[in-house]
């Protein structure tokens, strides 16, 4: 992928944190998108984006929205496509002709798969003529996988925030704490 403008959807967790930091190592241009749509760990999520933003030296638009959400577990049902959908004006307006998502290898979720990124595709080709590319570059990555790399390129991993219960220093019990702690040992 060569140099281009950027969306990327950050959420202050390690997947998009490393994301926005091999795309800006990559050089390209990246505006990085967080949305607050009522999530309990939201103003963390907000802390932790800001300071890889600073981290970066890269600009990032701060929006906020509210929509009901089914939550399984921790999954949120439609999440990542309603996010996909409320970046799309925000990269047009902003010259940004590519959305990038930190979805990753290995995820149970449906809106973290390949099917998803190509069903979304489909969308975004429907609405904007293929003119907004959706991109996961770490999508053929394990989380394990991510954590080595962010670790040998010597990104500080300490400034990502990921406890889906929105306690300042993790809960322990989430999923992402559970994998923060496995990843932990690596």
């Amino acid at each position: 992928m060569g140099a281009s403008n950027i969306i990327l959807l950050m959420g202050g967790g390690l997947d998009s944190s490393y994301a926005a930091f091999n795309l800006f190592n990559r050089g390209n241009n990246i505006i990085g998108l967080h949305f607050d749509y009522g999530q309990v760990s939201a103003p963390f999520e907000k802390r932790a984006v800001l300071k890889i933003s600073e981290y970066l030296g890269i600009k990032v638009l701060l929006e906020s929205f509210d929509f009901p959400t089914i939550k399984y577990d921790y999954e949120i049902k439609g999440r990542n496509l309603l996010l996909i959908l409320a970046s799309a004006p925000v990269a047009l307006k902003n010259n940004c002709y590519q959305i990038v998502i930190g979805v990753h290898k290995g995820s149970p979720y449906y809106d973290a798969s390949k099917f998803f990124l190509q069903d979304a595709q489909k969308l975004m080709d429907g609405y904007f003529g293929g003119g907004l590319q959706i991109n996961a570059p770490l999508i053929n990555l394990t989380k394990p996988e991510i954590w080595k790399l962010a670790i040998n390129e010597k990104f500080n991993i300490d400034i990502t925030y990921s406890c889906q219960n929105g306690k300042e220093t993790g809960c322990g019990k989430c999923p992402s704490c559970r994998d923060r702690e496995v990843l932990n040992a690596y």
